[in-house]
């Protein structure tokens, strides 16, 4: 398998193609110019690392395949995703940093703070 990265306007490069032009730019003087970078006008070595990096960073934000290690790619996400758990969880926190007592809390979170559940408290 062939290893590609895919260039924003749609060219797809080989790895071993975009580590060479990485370390072509990187070991280019600062200030320097490149006429056959990204673009069919000159660019500077700092424009053509700067383009460089918003892509990577882009790459590893989107999650695509064939960079892993990354990010994992996107999938079934667990319980923490829903809206419920987020709301639940939020609504805990707020009681937890206000009250001395708590009248209520989500079941994850009961063994955790069980001496200052009311109920435990009462009996």
């Amino acid at each position: 398998m062939q290893r590609v990265v895919t260039l924003g306007d749609g060219r797809q490069v080989g790895l071993g193609g975009y580590v060479k032009a990485w370390k072509a730019a990187l070991a280019a003087p600062a200030g320097s110019t490149f006429d056959k970078g990204f673009n069919w006008w000159p660019e500077t070595r700092e424009e053509i690392l700067r383009t460089f990096r918003k892509g990577l960073q882009d790459r590893i934000n989107r999650r695509i395949d064939g960079f892993p290690g990354a990010l994992r790619p996107e999938g079934p996400r667990g319980r923490k995703w829903t809206s419920e758990w987020q709301t639940e969880t939020r609504r805990a926190a707020q009681q937890l940093n206000s009250r001395v007592v708590i009248h209520w809390l989500p079941a994850w979170l009961k063994p955790r703070f069980a001496h200052r559940i009311e109920e435990r408290m009462a009996a």
